[in-house]
């Protein structure tokens, strides 16, 4: 059986709180036997051309569980002409259709879910030839990835808890801090690498593969057993803290378990807004800009107390430390606490280098990798530098021309274009794939 369901991200942000969804018993629907494959849309958020295509949910938890994660592609290309849901970032000529329509198969083939393009309306959204004939160019990406069976085991892994989620409450004001949880995939989507979306009783359970470098989005109720379940499976590794984390033991709010969570000193503070600034040592690794700015002040909120100077990377107006990466003093780790709810591109960027996280570039870029296959979707015109990671001749899979030796190569791209990349010795077709 098929079902539309579990839509975590995309539901955080639901003015009438996440739970209003009905989307929220995914752990149930998983462990069901009769349920073989799940599906859902592309993100309706950041889906157009320069974005970065997220996905809804928590795929790589589907594909532990034993399911298959079916995307659809309902892009609404160039041969659309009515408005439903995510009419406003409609292509506009079949070469913008064709990048859109690589980038998303790229990505989503590379993560080993399945894909179909949706003609939403009926109305011959994908009755170009030509978008057809540019589909073939690439299929062998979908064959050669067949034949490898290559589980797909990013370094870095965005976990949320579903139970957790459903605390948030109805809002005037969407998003208050479920929105910045549906945005972050926004900001996750450019760091420049892939990432996998998780449940997080699977990273407690020790079922996710182990990462680098763990996003902890909803980290705000644990039992103490819970909490070091959490920090035993994420053990030496760059466990990333989103807003609040650890607030709640149980029913009762703690700051003494936020701080058995995250081994940070923790109090309450009163900013003006949950905006941060940079500091010098923020600066230094690599912070250039403020963000995280809100119209209302947002409580509680929360900063540490007992940080070295060394590792304030930023500050809330009142001066109190707002974002902090510390060495774990116990497991040969790091923890990097973020106060605001907001995360960016550049943040995400501080945390992958130091968990020593392979950054496909430097710059933001939609990045999907899995295997000798590399996709780069362009948000912004510029040079990207690109490192694959291995002195290797790099082909271009739709044209077969070898573009550059690796590891490193520039590549002039204009925001929207995409490129899909081989790097290494094609394997022999399996002929059980088939």
């Amino acid at each position: 059986m098929l079902y539309f369901y579990g839509y975590l991200w995309e539901f955080a942000r639901l003015r009438m709180g996440p739970a209003n969804a009905g989307h929220y018993a995914l752990r149930e629907v998983l462990s069901c036997p009769d349920i073989d494959i799940l599906c859902s849309p592309i993100s309706y958020f950041d889906r157009g051309t320069g974005g970065s295509a997220p996905a809804m949910t928590a795929v790589e938890s589907a594909a532990l569980a034993g399911k298959l994660w079916l995307m659809e592609d309902d892009t609404s290309t160039h041969c659309s002409l009515l408005n439903p849901p995510g009419s406003e970032f409609r292509t506009k000529s079949l070469e913008e259709s064709n990048h859109v329509l690589l980038r998303n198969g790229a990505e989503f083939t590379l993560r080993n879910m399945g894909i179909w393009w949706m003609d939403l309306c009926q109305n011959g959204w994908f009755a170009d030839p030509a978008l057809w004939t540019a589909y073939d160019k690439w299929r062998s990406m979908e064959k050669e990835m067949l034949t490898l069976r290559k589980p797909f085991t990013p370094e870095i892994a965005a976990v949320v808890d579903e139970k957790n989620l459903q605390l948030l409450a109805p809002t005037s004001e969407p998003g208050r801090v479920g929105g910045p949880i549906s945005f972050s995939r926004e900001a996750l989507g450019r760091v420049g690498a892939p990432y996998g979306q998780y449940l997080q009783d699977d990273i407690c359970a020790g079922r996710a593969p182990s990462a680098k470098m763990y996003v902890f989005l909803s980290a705000w109720r644990l039992t103490a057993s819970e909490r070091a379940q959490l920090l035993q499976q994420t053990r030496g590794k760059l466990r990333m803290w989103g807003y609040a984390p650890g607030y709640f033991d149980g029913d009762n709010p703690s700051l003494k378990a936020m701080q058995e969570l995250t081994g940070f000193k923790i109090q309450t503070v009163t900013p003006q807004t949950t905006e941060v600034t940079p500091t010098e040592a923020g600066k230094a690794l690599g912070l250039t800009t403020a963000f995280g700015k809100n119209t209302h002040a947002l409580r509680p909120t929360f900063a540490v107390t007992d940080a070295k100077k060394s590792e304030i990377l930023a500050t809330f107006d009142d001066g109190s430390a707002a974002v902090v990466l510390r060495k774990s003093a116990n497991d040969k780790g790091k923890s990097l606490f973020v106060g605001t709810p907001a995360l960016t591109s550049e943040l995400l960027r501080v945390a992958a280098r130091a968990a020593g996280v392979h950054l496909y570039t430097e710059t933001d870029a939609a990045v999907s990798a899995n295997g000798p296959f590399l996709a780069i979707h362009a948000t912004s015109d510029g040079l990207l530098k690109i490192n694959v990671g291995k002195s290797i001749p790099v082909t271009d899979v739709l044209t077969g021309k070898t573009v550059a030796q690796g590891p490193c190569f520039e590549l002039p791209i204009q925001k929207g274009q995409s490129r899909l990349f081989r790097y290494g010795t094609p394997v022999a077709e399996d002929p059980t794939s088939k």
